[in-house]
């Protein structure tokens, strides 16, 4: 007769409770966009019996280990966002052994029996900054330079080989770097400007860390903007300051409210249905925004809440 069951209240009168925890080892503005998918799926889902138990930032891999067996205690599915993927393998198999599904987040540990992972691809998203560079240099000869933070990071790592895989086709191009920062804004700062003081003919910077705002303050410091052709990754309110000042060119989104969203949505319908995910592996969009087009993301991500993702 084509009755549909209505499911929500089908897990209503059963009774049904999924208590999904969250452990990141993230930026706090970053995490922020973060939580804000997360708070989103909540909202939408409390009626299936959904809660959530969100952990703040660790400073250090050993405490975030800590913090993910304190969860696993109490929780029925795991959304993890780790520090660094080798310190991670042997406990997310541990505790999907024990039973207890376990998606990442934002950074992989593809080696392990994660359920899926729902983040950037970030190979191809150092990729299209280097394609940014060689168009926004206007394929003129010149250096580039690439900088990055002194602690080697898997995530960096796979942005720069992306970049330098797009920039060494181009001839005309040098690759200088990278130049390992600390990530003390006033350090960074004057290293860049050394940098730029002994080559004069830098024509592009890349910045794979979070050190955007330090390079963009070198560069005018040095009377270089407008010559010196500045892309990184990532939006906030300093950066969205910056793209308007013109200090930086353009950055490489990642699309951090659904890295959120997702894996909550997604592990409830496994724990609570068996619904099992589509593919091991879902990439969010890798999105430029330049000054022109910066009033679209410079907003609450609430207004992109219906906006369609590509799953795969």
């Amino acid at each position: 007769m084509g009755y549909s069951p209505n499911r929500a209240a089908r897990h209503l009168s059963k009774g049904t409770k999924c208590t999904v925890g969250i452990s990141y080892y993230l930026p706090d503005w970053f995490a922020s966009q973060i939580i804000e998918g997360c708070d989103q799926a909540f909202a939408e889902l409390a009626g299936y019996g959904l809660s959530t138990i969100i952990k703040g930032q660790c400073q250090s891999y050993e405490a975030q280990i800590d913090q993910i067996r304190e969860l696993a205690s109490t929780c029925d599915a795991l959304a993890l966002s780790v520090f660094e993927p080798q310190y991670f393998e042997g406990l997310i198999d541990e505790l999907v052994d024990a039973g207890i599904p376990v998606a990442t987040f934002n950074v992989d540990v593809p080696t392990s029996k994660r359920l899926f992972y729902i983040g950037c691809n970030y190979l191809e998203s150092g990729m299209l900054c280097g394609e940014l560079i060689t168009k926004l240099t206007g394929r003129r000869p010149g250096k580039v330079a690439i900088l990055t933070k002194k602690q080697s990071i898997s995530i960096l790592e796979q942005r720069i080989i992306g970049f330098r895989t797009v920039v060494a086709r181009e001839p005309f191009l040098e690759i200088v770097g990278p130049l390992k920062l600390t990530e003390n804004a006033s350090e960074d700062e004057e290293l860049i400007t050394d940098l730029l003081a002994s080559s004069p003919d830098i024509s592009g910077i890349y910045v794979a860390n979070q050190s955007l705002p330090a390079a963009a303050h070198a560069v005018a410091r040095t009377g270089r903007q407008g010559s010196v052709v500045l892309v990184g990754h990532d939006l906030n309110d300093e950066h969205c300051g910056l793209i308007e000042r013109g200090a930086v060119d353009a950055v490489v989104c990642q699309e951090p409210f659904y890295q959120g969203y997702y894996p909550v949505k997604i592990l409830l319908d496994y724990v609570i249905d068996r619904i099992t995910p589509p593919t091991r592996e879902v990439f969010t969009r890798l999105e430029v925004v330049m000054r022109e087009n910066l009033k679209y993301y410079a907003t609450s991500h609430q207004a992109f809440i219906n906006k369609p993702m590509q799953m795969g």
